[in-house]
């Protein structure tokens, strides 16, 4: 407990020296204004719990803005930047408990895992706001599903309780569910019977979000995918994991063999670490190699459109999941090298090529300053005059103010 909170303060510091103005100065973010702080405070929790955004009911968020909403207005955006840093920082130091040492058996790296997470090249929004928790919400989820269960049945029955929320959250759940019905299976081969009723649950929680949602939020487009599509995209997400940004825009130049060239580059360098640590590491490294892939294929039959955007355009909100994965892969990749000078070698190199290709993105742009407060003030006003008068307020981004009583364009 002493080293899983220590963890977490420590990546939460991380968090808010990447994004200060999270903390000096916290504003909302896009859906967090429009959609979620505006549907609480119209339509109370439960009917805009109801009222599915974007097909989806995104349970963690709706919490939040639950919360946000029990405190005054002008107060509303710090409740949802400090809470969504808290459990970005408590979701990732979790791979640090003693749970995961069958797929890590080394501390220090467990420990190193959550760091490099909080460390990844990200867009401004991506580290403080609850619209984009619901991917980090995903990684606790999935590794909640390879993990060694606490042996005390009350400890279990949180930690379902905890997993049926994450399943409300995000459609990448269903990226989980052969892991799933796999413990079930082996939980009772070992005749344990709350390790199988906890999988039967997630995999009923999964049901009903299916059939709530009928297609988990899935986006209607006339794009196909195609292996080659799926293949290129994949390689995209390899090559932006291992080069810095101006490194990323001379290999996208040098064309397609060249982006292919780098992404094998990097699968051949984990599976040859893989190979001198003779095969220790190589059911975490497949594991996190499935997570990664599979997050991929899940994003292109949710968002079909990414596929006719280029690296540059994609926003680094699509690669949370599957990056994170793949530190997931490398740390593994490393906890299985010989112990030793070798290990220690190649730790050193790969922290100084990270630090290389992620060090100019480390420090995040602020939101623009849209001085909430005063907008807060004229919203209570409005609000306890029963005035219909429309109020339009300014949001980060620019393109998605908040509207009240608004006529329709």
């Amino acid at each position: 407990m002493l080293r899983y909170v220590s963890v977490s303060l420590l990546l939460a510091a991380i968090i808010v020296a990447r994004r200060p103005d999270a903390v000096t100065r916290p504003q909302f973010w896009a859906e967090d204004g429009y959609v979620f702080f505006y549907e609480n405070l119209t339509l109370g929790f439960p009917r805009a719990l109801a009222t599915l955004y974007q097909g989806f009911p995104y349970l963690t968020h709706r919490l939040i803005a639950f919360a946000g909403g029990l405190v005054p207005f002008a107060a509303a955006p710090r409740i949802y930047t400090t809470s969504t840093i808290a459990l970005t920082a408590l979701i990732l130091a979790s791979f640090s408990l003693p749970g995961f040492r069958h797929l890590v058996h080394s501390d220090g790296l467990r420990v190193l895992f959550g760091v490099t997470a909080v460390c990844l090249p990200y867009d401004r929004e991506v580290l403080s706001t609850p619209t984009n928790l619901g991917w980090f919400v995903a990684i606790w989820l999935s590794l909640l599903s390879v993990m060694r269960l606490p042996a005390a049945p009350w400890r279990i029955g949180l930690l379902t309780l905890a997993g049926g929320v994450a399943i409300f959250s995000t459609p990448l759940a269903a990226l989980n569910l052969p892991l799933w019905l796999l413990r079930a299976w082996h939980g009772r081969r070992r005749r344990v019977p709350a390790e199988v009723v906890a999988s039967l649950i997630f995999v009923a929680a999964l049901a009903a979000v299916v059939v709530v949602t009928r297609n988990l939020g899935t986006a209607r487009s006339l794009v196909s995918i195609y292996p080659g599509g799926f293949l290129a995209f994949v390689a995209d997400r390899l090559v932006g994991f291992v080069l810095s940004p101006a490194a990323l825009r001379a290999v996208h130049d040098a064309g397609t063999v060249a982006v292919g060239a780098v992404a094998v580059i990097v699968l051949a360098v984990l599976f040859a670490a893989v190979w001198v640590g003779r095969s220790r590491s190589l059911t975490a490294v497949l594991v996190a190699l499935y997570f990664f892939l599979g997050s991929m294929l899940l994003l292109l039959l949710g968002r079909p459109v990414l596929l006719l955007l280029a690296w540059p355009s994609v926003s680094y909100r699509y690669t949370i999941f599957p990056m994170t994965m793949l530190v997931l892969g490398v740390v593994a990749a490393l906890d299985g090298l010989p112990a030793g000078m070798t290990r220690r070698l190649a730790g050193v190199a790969l922290a100084g090529w990270f630090v290389w290709a992620w060090s100019s993105r480390f420090a995040v742009r602020p939101f623009i300053d849209q001085h909430w407060p005063h907008h807060a003030t004229r919203l209570e006003q409005k609000l306890a005059s029963g005035s219909r008068e429309p109020l339009i307020i300014p949001m980060n981004p620019p393109w998605a103010p908040l509207r009240f009583d608004a006529p329709a364009e």
